[in-house]
């Protein structure tokens, strides 16, 4: 199989936990259902201290995703992914989560319909500690495609989304997605 990227690939089914997220993320932000929603292996690093995925997902059509990518970098949306990540906090044993997230600059990309990122750290306490968790979430559309790829650490220091994943993905993503989008049946 491959994936929108191109990657060569098994394409994983989202998780249930990720699954009712992303339900959870769309009800509050109100975004279009999703005909496909699957992560990559081919992006995706989880060691101790950092981790790498990457998701794509699909539409019924550009329009939609354009919609959908203006509703996340919103003000409503925002509060939206900061709700999101306490509660996964919060599910993973952190007690008293506080989420910043700060919007990144779009950089303009031709070929492409969205681009939208954002730099979050979730500071919170587990067995008495006080701790944080940096990430960056860094998103992309091009037709009806949605392409994601979130770094998370413990150290504010990016070690790879802002650099070759994120570029890997755009190169593949204009190759593999035609501007108008895919048909879904």
């Amino acid at each position: 199989d491959r994936d929108v990227t191109g990657v060569q690939t098994c394409a994983l089914p989202i998780s249930k936990q990720e699954k009712a997220a992303d339900k959870k993320y769309a009800t509050c932000v109100g975004s279009a259902p999703m005909y496909v929603d699957v992560s990559s292996d081919a992006f995706n690093n989880n060691s101790a201290g950092y981790g790498l995925s990457s998701e794509t997902a699909f539409v019924a059509s550009p329009k939609l995703l354009k919609r959908d990518a203006h509703r996340a970098v919103s003000a409503h949306g925002q509060q939206c992914i900061k709700q999101l990540l306490a509660s996964a906090a919060t599910a993973a044993g952190a007690s008293n989560p506080t989420v910043t997230l700060q919007k990144l600059s779009e950089p303009s990309q031709s070929g492409l319909d969205a681009v939208f990122g954002f730099h979050f750290t979730i500071s919170f306490t587990v067995a008495g500690q006080q701790a944080n968790l940096y990430g960056y979430d860094i998103g992309f559309g091009r037709g009806n495609a949605e392409v994601s790829v979130e770094e998370t650490g413990t150290t504010d220091e990016p070690q790879s989304v802002t650099t070759d994943p994120v570029a890997t993905l755009v190169g593949r993503a204009k190759k593999q997605v035609p501007a108008g989008g895919l048909a879904l049946k």
